[in-house]
């Protein structure tokens, strides 16, 4: 999977998604800006390299656009920004009826890590799951959350709801900080937090 994070123009998306041809990977991700599905859809008519899409979408109807232009091979709905939990329930229906499969993009929090577990269960056209492999250090202070992965799976934890509870006093101590987007500070590529440790544990 090359993740492009909507980096590139259409010309220089089209030059990389042609080089990338000969290396059957599964696919190129977000090649352009989300704001664009015309040019996406143009951008997958000429390369022979499957495009997923859809972290920045929002609602349903972006992803009917999305969905009716044929621009993506996969799609990638996050809980936290389409919509919610009902909201991605619909997007994986539309996205099974154009026989696009289901891959939450999930780098998320554990409220929006265990809601996505629950999407991927339970649609028949989910297919790959996206997760960080750590987070801030202070992740298990502020819940219940136990995740673990055997063999390349995430096991769903089977408490009430969606298997999450937050402790407010643990997380009052770390109040939101505002962080500039690092697309404006020249270093997009440094997506890995100082100081961050894995939060599941991994079972060969």
């Amino acid at each position: 999977m090359i993740e492009g994070h909507g980096r590139f123009d259409l010309p220089t998306a089209l030059r990389i998604g042609k080089a990338l041809e000969p290396y059957n990977i599964l696919w190129f991700e977000e090649p352009i800006i989300p704001d664009t599905i015309e040019a996406l859809a143009d951008l997958r008519r000429r390369i022979n390299v499957p495009l997923s899409f859809g972290e920045r979408l929002y609602g349903r109807w972006a992803f009917r656009t999305l969905f009716e232009s044929r621009a993506c091979d996969y799609v990638q709905p996050d809980v936290s920004h389409a919509g919610g939990i009902t909201e991605l329930r619909n997007i994986a229906v539309l996205a099974d009826t154009h026989h696009i499969p289901f891959c939450p993009h999930n780098p998320s929090g554990p409220v929006a890590n265990a809601a996505t577990l629950q999407l991927a269960a339970s649609q028949p056209s989910f297919f790959l799951l996206e997760t960080m492999a750590a987070d801030v250090p202070w992740r298990s202070e502020i819940c219940n959350e136990n995740i673990e992965f055997t063999e390349g799976k995430m096991k769903i934890p089977d408490q009430p709801e969606i298997s999450i509870e937050i402790d407010e006093t643990e997380i009052a101590k770390h109040p939101f900080q505002p962080v500039a987007l690092r697309h404006y500070k020249g270093t997009l590529t440094e997506i890995q937090l100082e100081n961050t440790q894995p939060f599941f544990s991994i079972k060969y």
